[in-house]
């Protein structure tokens, strides 16, 4: 990763503000966070951290998109796609707490911009101010809440209201985004199987579905979402 002057983090204050949990930070934190932060610039593919590495320190995307990935626990090599991260996202903050080594690979997909926390920073931050343990484990309840709302429509939940409730999910993350584009979300076909487990046919089916509902409109490598409500009420079971 090439790392930039960190005083150019400030840059992006305005855009991270905009997500859950560094906007309810406050001023003094969100500064020091800022004051503190390197910026570095992602090609396609390149390695945020990898399974096993140590604790490298607590990331937020800027712009692009990053992949949060598994393996199969027989260690035959298959791929599990777990999470597609876009701006103002935070992650990597599960290892600051336990101090163990990561248990996921993190790849840029695009170009992509981050902003890196290091281990040494935070620490530094957290002796200053040991309240700021609590402002991050909300970063961590936040994403294990999502993660049991996940699990639970998994289990009870038809594989459209799963999908519906993905894409719902992938537009209220996009929070840094604008309206109109916040409604177009960059996730292949191949992607969203991964997710709902199930097979590319079947995921293309529903969707085609959805687009003839006039639910959404698909296009290559992207979804745009024409009608949230429709969305919101599939993700709840209902179907109209």
């Amino acid at each position: 990763m090439s790392a930039a002057l960190p005083s150019a983090a400030h840059d992006y204050k305005l855009l991270l503000k905009k997500g859950q949990w560094f906007g309810q930070l406050s001023s003094t934190l969100q500064s020091r966070l800022l004051e503190e932060a390197t910026v570095h610039k992602l090609t396609a593919n390149q390695v945020i951290f990898s399974r096993g590495e140590p604790f490298n320190g607590v990331f937020a995307v800027i712009n692009g998109m990053v992949k949060i990935v598994g393996y199969s626990a027989n260690d035959t090599g298959k791929e599990s796609l777990l999470a597609l991260l876009e701006a103002p996202e935070w992650f990597g903050e599960l290892s600051l707490f336990d101090k163990q080594p990561r248990i996921h690979d993190a790849w840029a997909v695009g170009d992509t911009t981050i902003l890196q926390l290091s281990p040494h920073v935070l620490e530094i931050i957290l002796q200053e101010n040991t309240d700021y343990w609590r402002e991050f484990s909300l970063l961590l309840i936040h994403k294990l809440r999502t993660t049991y709302a996940v699990i639970e429509h998994a289990l009870v939940s038809p594989t459209i209201s799963r999908l519906a409730y993905r894409l719902l999910m992938m537009v209220n993350n996009s929070a840094a985004s604008s309206p109109i584009a916040r409604r177009v979300l960059t996730i292949s076909q191949d992607q969203l199987a991964h997710f709902l487990a199930v097979s590319r046919q079947t995921t293309n089916q529903l969707l085609k579905s959805l687009e003839q509902q006039s639910v959404i409109k698909l296009h290559r490598n992207s979804i745009e979402v024409l009608d949230i409500q429709a969305l919101e009420a599939l993700s709840e079971g209902v179907v109209s």
